[in-house]
């Protein structure tokens, strides 16, 4: 899997933004837009997603399903 689409698996089961993804990865929304439509990262860029994947070791790589919400009763 490319590392972009890996980045917009997680954020979307987490329900993030991109501008909140990005500043928890430390970089632009624009960088990150740039990343998961595939553009390869630049050498900081990819060091700083690899940082945050490695961090809880390593169980970021491996997106969490999203949370079930309980129906509500009308």
């Amino acid at each position: 899997m490319r590392i972009g689409k890996l980045l917009i698996k997680w954020r979307l089961l987490n329900d993030l933004s991109q501008r909140d993804f990005s500043r928890e990865l430390g970089f632009s929304s624009a960088t990150l837009m740039r990343v998961e439509h595939g553009y390869e990262p630049d050498v900081r860029t990819f060091k700083k997603i690899l940082d945050w994947m490695m961090e809880d070791d390593g169980k970021r790589c491996q997106p969490q399903k999203r949370r079930s919400m309980p129906l509500s009763k009308t």
